[in-house]
């Protein structure tokens, strides 16, 4: 009976983000409009669209993404986010239908953020209630929702969720099998968001285990060491597709160039403090998101 009762509850759940999704995206959804912005969001339209086209075009005349003069004067576009399950679901499609399909795998992704935080709280033993409205509050969230129209910022909340609902039944059940998907889904959307989730994490980690009334130093090395294996699995199942990344990345002006802080960054003390404007904005973000 309890476990009937709490198949029901997540259809409601569903339920309740299907609703408010339509709601939220109903011009989108019947095509009045298309998921594709020219304001503060122009990347979409001079960035994300195109890339998207182009690659739905290069699989469907060529296959495998590998060289394309359509980006810049020519460059290796492998894997062409085909490690991306979202991307994927566009890319079959086709070009020609294709922007009427953003709004539609969005939405898809926020719906799914919603379920997963829902179990992520219920390994957590929090209420039904408590589950209910973080799932709800998670999935149309400011970063969420405002994230969603630049499409990667959406996968990256997503992916995120899905990692720290797979920490939990790792930690709590022992049960592993979700943690390799986490990783592998996470490093194919950037390597770099390895970095930033994986700092994350550990940080998560050492609190959550601080949170425990008793710890031994050797359960918690093997516990660690579990979180390790897992991860490195994960990271194995999509390692051939994330070295054109890290070139990329490792060219890009952002890291080494003009563009970039890295030279400004590096002339000053690793304990210099950043200025007035960049301190507070700082402390405002613990509270709400940064629009400054």
């Amino acid at each position: 009976m309890i476990q009937i009762f709490k198949i029901q509850i997540i259809y409601i759940l569903a339920f309740i983000l299907v609703c408010i999704g339509i709601f939220t995206f109903t011009d989108y959804l019947v095509f009045n409009k298309l998921y594709i912005f020219l304001d503060i969001g122009s990347d979409t339209y001079n960035q994300g669209y195109p890339y998207l086209i182009n690659i739905a075009d290069y699989i469907r005349s060529e296959g495998i993404p590998a060289w394309s003069f359509y980006h810049g004067m020519g460059q290796n576009i492998f894997p062409g986010d085909m490690t991306n399950p979202f991307n994927l679901i566009l890319y079959i499609l086709g070009s020609d239908y294709l922007p009427y399909g953003i709004a539609y795998v969005e939405l898809l992704k926020i719906l799914l953020t919603g379920i997963i935080y829902y179990y992520y709280l219920n390994t957590l033993s929090l209420s039904s209630i408590a589950c209910i409205t973080g799932g709800i509050l998670m999935a149309f969230s400011g970063y969420m929702i405002l994230g969603s129209g630049w499409y990667g910022h959406s996968t990256f909340v997503l992916s995120g969720t899905f990692m720290l609902f797979s920490f939990e039944k790792l930690y709590k059940n022992n049960n592993w099998r979700y943690f390799p998907f986490s990783i592998a889904l996470i490093a194919s959307r950037s390597p770099f968001y390895i970095y930033i989730l994986g700092i994350f994490l550990l940080i998560y980690s050492i609190f959550r285990i601080l949170d425990q009334d008793k710890y031994r130093l050797k359960d918690i090395c093997f516990f660690y060491l579990k979180l390790a294996g897992a991860g490195i699995l994960g990271l194995a199942m999509v390692t051939p597709f994330l070295i054109n990344d890290l070139l990329r990345i490792m060219d890009s002006p952002r890291i080494g160039g003009d563009a970039g802080y890295s030279n400004q960054l590096m002339s000053g003390s690793i304990f210099t403090f950043g200025d007035f404007t960049h301190n507070i904005t700082a402390v405002l973000r613990l509270f709400s998101n940064d629009i400054l």
